[in-house]
């Protein structure tokens, strides 16, 4: 239809810089230089979402993870774009089959300030901090251009766990009213003790 009504240029390329202007076909236009440069291209948030775990406490000195060694979880949320992104939500599933969240270890970085926190105990979600959660979530009213939010949490593994049990798996996700949710996957693998009889 000749018309880039509602066309969302971009790169995913980030070392990569484009410019844009609205332009017009040469062939059908009817002002000379065929531009119209009364229209602006606004810039778009472009969220990036990582996660790593460490060793919090080593209970059995082995220096790996392993039952009832307690484990601490870093997200780092990073808005790489040109604008700010709204109505943040960032949700983390933790393998609340084989481990238990750490009440009160849950940290924030601000600024920007975040507007609340949510724990889901398989029913419902509540404000307060419960070793049963099963997710936690956090949302931000605005996250702007180049800002960084650190989020650290702490997870008990149970000393419970199956023998056949090689890792944990956790999982975040987060979403803005401008960005589509992006996924976060950190697998935490699980040592076991090597016994022998003689």
């Amino acid at each position: 239809d000749f018309t880039l009504r509602g066309a969302r240029i971009y790169t995913r390329a980030l070392d990569e810089h484009i410019a844009v202007a609205w332009g017009q076909d040469p062939c059908r236009a009817t002002f000379l230089d065929y531009l119209d440069l009364g229209y602006t291209v606004l810039a778009s948030p472009v969220p990036r979402l990582s996660k790593s775990d460490g060793l919090a406490v080593d209970a059995d000195s082995t220096d790996g993870f392993s039952p009832g060694d307690t484990i601490t979880y870093t997200l780092v949320l990073y808005n790489n774009g040109m604008s700010a992104m709204s109505d943040v939500v960032l949700t983390d599933s933790l393998p609340y089959t084989y481990t238990d969240f750490v009440v009160g270890s849950l940290q924030i970085t601000t600024p920007p300030a975040y507007d609340s926190v949510a724990y889901y105990d398989g029913a419902a979600w509540g404000a307060t901090s419960i070793p049963n959660a099963q997710q936690f979530r956090v949302t931000w009213p605005l996250i702007e251009a180049q800002d960084t939010v650190t989020l650290t949490f702490r997870a008990y593994i149970r000393t419970t766990v199956p023998v056949t049990l090689t890792e944990l798996v956790n999982n975040a996700v987060v979403a803005s009213a401008r960005t589509p949710p992006i996924t976060t996957t950190v697998r935490t693998p699980v040592q076991r003790p090597l016994l022998s009889i003689t």
